[in-house]
C-alpha cells in the first residue's frame, strides 16, 4: 500500500475498518481516512484486540510495552513506543487467534500474514511497526486489485449492497475485523463499507 507509518489501533476492530473503508470509497486520502476513523477511540486500543470467543465470551489480547501499558495514555510518545518481551504475549495471541479462529474457512488464508509479523515481532520493535504491518496486512487482503473507482461503483451496485447488508448483520463491531475476515474472506468488504454508510443512507 506504501502509506508511511500512521498510528493505528492494533488489529482494528471491525467498525473502525468500515470507517474508514467508506471514506476511502468516498475518495478521502488514506492519512485522512485514518485520522478520522481514530477519533474519539480509546487509547488503549492501539495496544489491544478483541475477539469473541465461546458462549460469547470476549478476549481480550494486549501487547506488552517497554515501561508499562500507562504510556498509551500520552499519544504524543507513540511513536517512541516499544514492545517488551515480558509475558510470552506473541504466544497467548497466537494461541486465541488458532482457538477462535481456527475453524473458520477463511482463517488460513491470513494466517500465515499474520503469524509472519508476530515471528519478526521482536523485543524493542516499535509498536508504530507493529500496528502498521498488520494493517497493511489485512487492509492489502480485503483491496486486493481493488482501487477506488471499484470502491466508488459498490454504492450504485444494489446486488452488491444487498450483499454487503447480509455479511454486514452478522458482523461484531467491536471485535477486531480479523473475526470477520476469517469468517467470511474478501467479501468482508462488502459488509465494512456498509457498516461505514449512516444508517439513514441505507
Amino acid at each position: 500500500m506504501g502509506i508511511s507509518p500512521e498510528i493505528l489501533p492494533l488489529m482494528p476492530s471491525a467498525d473502525w475498518f468500515g470507517s474508514l473503508l467508506m471514506r476511502v470509497g468516498h475518495g478521502e486520502d488514506i492519512k485522512e481516512a485514518i485520522l478520522s476513523a481514530n477519533t474519539g477511540l480509546n487509547p488503549k486500543e492501539y495496544g489491544r484486540f478483541r475477539l469473541l470467543g465461546s458462549r460469547e465470551r470476549e478476549l481480550v489480547c494486549s501487547v506488552a510495552l517497554e515501561g508499562g501499558g500507562r504510556q498509551l495514555r500520552n499519544l504524543e510518545s507513540f511513536r517512541s513506543l516499544r514492545l517488551s518481551g515480558h509475558g510470552e504475549w506473541q504466544r497467548m495471541h497466537l494461541g486465541s487467534m488458532e482457538s477462535v479462529l481456527g475453524r473458520m474457512p477463511y482463517y488460513r488464508h491470513i494466517e500465515e500474514r499474520i503469524g509472519s509479523i508476530y515471528e519478526e515481532a521482536k523485543e524493542g520493535t516499535l509498536l508504530i511497526d507493529f500496528n502498521t504491518a498488520i494493517f497493511q496486512s489485512l487492509y492489502s487482503f480485503l483491496m486486493k486489485n481493488i482501487g477506488s473507482d471499484e470502491l466508488k461503483g459498490f454504492y450504485g451496485n444494489r446486488l452488491l449492497q444487498e450483499r454487503g447488508k447480509e455479511i454486514a448483520g452478522r458482523i461484531r463491531g467491536e471485535i477486531s475485523v480479523l473475526e470477520a475476515i476469517s469468517q467470511y474472506g474478501r467479501d468482508t468488504l462488502l459488509g465494512l463499507l456498509v457498516r461505514g454508510i449512516p444508517s439513514k443512507q441505507l
